[in-house]
């Protein structure tokens, strides 16, 4: 099962790119319901790097991320727990590693998602650093083209 924010994580609801910096910004546990038909199109990649619990989910159907061929999608570390949920992961672009998501001292849960053309120098869809100590858990989701 997916870890789930902790009781006291405040619930956020975001239907822009914008709103979702401000939760991002804030470095603290959170729950994040993105609106349905939403696209974030991101200018930079979203970093969790804190010892905290962020789930970012979905509310419906078209929920997207967008790295527009320029940018990756995520990184985890700091010990970051990071669940994301039905969303779509599309055109993640590093010459690092992880065109979607980076996972570097960290948890990265990702359920019932698609994860369509992305790209990186080492792990087009996911790049896990030090897998043997890192937690990586994929369960109903696709990958395509990456």
């Amino acid at each position: 099962p997916p870890l789930l924010p902790p009781p006291s994580a405040p619930k956020y609801e975001v239907n822009s790119t914008d709103e979702l910096m401000k939760v991002f910004s804030l470095k603290a546990s959170a729950d994040v319901v993105v609106a349905s038909g939403t696209i974030i199109g991101l200018k930079t990649r979203l970093e969790c790097d804190e010892d905290i619990t962020v789930t970012i989910r979905g509310s419906g159907e078209g929920v997207t991320f967008d790295g527009k061929d320029k940018i990756g999608l995520f990184k985890v570390s700091g010990g970051c727990s990071l669940t994301l949920e039905r969303l779509n992961l599309v055109n993640g672009k590093t010459n690092g590693d992880g065109g979607a998501v980076y996972v570097k001292n960290g948890i990265l849960t990702l359920m019932d998602s698609t994860v369509t053309n992305c790209k990186g120098d080492w792990g087009g869809a996911l790049y896990v650093d030090n897998f043997n100590r890192y937690k990586v858990r994929v369960k109903g989701s696709t990958f395509t083209s990456c």
